[in-house]
């Protein structure tokens, strides 16, 4: 697909801008799968923090799984000190595990106010599978997802939501959420023995041209996610 005049928002990631020919289009909901201990939550942490210390850009994060204080001390270990653009109002986390946040209008009204304040180009949820055994509604969750893309779509921010895939599942969260996404970014860990490796892959990107190979990947300290230059030698499916 042509992908010339396409606005673009890049991650920071090099490699990863690389396979998406210059970055995700602005404006787009990406949906960033994989299992636990993939380094979902470090990419999406990249997306916001390069955004606020590479391109002037402010964003939000918010996390479902863990208190803001320990989502920031997780994120110092990896060499990332997310307080001076907190105080400098360039990077907000939303911590949602308080009662409060057992309602869907309730959490998307403080998703709100917070993109608003920051002028945000910006959002993670960190994840949308915690977000949806959270809330105290019983609602469809094609419902709560499709509400959620409208939300999006309104708000105009690039977002990342963060989705959770069981060991040895191959569809996506509820099997759903892929539906509400302009793209996909999966994140997987594989036996080679005698240990595990990482890898990543773009199943899809609406309105670009991408790379749809395998990278390998590793997590380092101060950089976070750094992909090799080489793809792997066998296909996603």
């Amino acid at each position: 697909m042509n992908s010339r005049g396409v606005r673009r928002i890049r991650t920071g990631i090099e490699k990863l801008d690389e396979m998406l020919f210059g970055g995700i289009p602005r404006g787009d909901i990406v949906l960033l799968s994989g299992g636990p201990g993939t380094g979902k939550t470090v990419l999406a942490t990249q997306f916001v923090y390069n955004g606020a210390r590479l391109y002037g850009e402010s964003g939000v994060y918010v996390t479902f799984t863990e208190s803001a204080e320990s989502f920031e001390s997780d994120m110092r270990t990896l060499g990332w000190d997310l307080r001076p653009f907190i105080e400098e109002g360039k990077l907000v986390i939303l911590d949602m595990l308080a009662p409060k946040s057992g309602m869907l209008d309730e959490v998307l009204n403080l998703i709100l106010e917070k993109v608003e304040e920051t002028g945000a180009e910006r959002l993670v949820i960190d994840s949308v599978t915690a977000m949806l055994m959270s809330l105290k509604e019983r609602v469809d969750v094609r419902t709560v997802l499709i509400t959620l893309q409208r939300f999006l779509r309104k708000l105009g921010c690039t977002s990342i939501l963060v989705v959770e895939t069981p060991w040895g599942e191959r569809k996506i969260g509820s099997g759903v959420e892929e539906f509400i996404a302009d793209g996909i970014i999966m994140l997987e860990m594989i036996a080679e023995v005698p240990s595990m490796i990482r890898r990543i892959a773009i199943l899809k990107m609406r309105g670009t041209k991408i790379d749809e190979r395998f990278y390998r990947f590793e997590i380092a300290e101060g950089e976070g996610i750094v992909i090799s230059s080489y793809p792997e030698s066998f296909s996603k499916r």
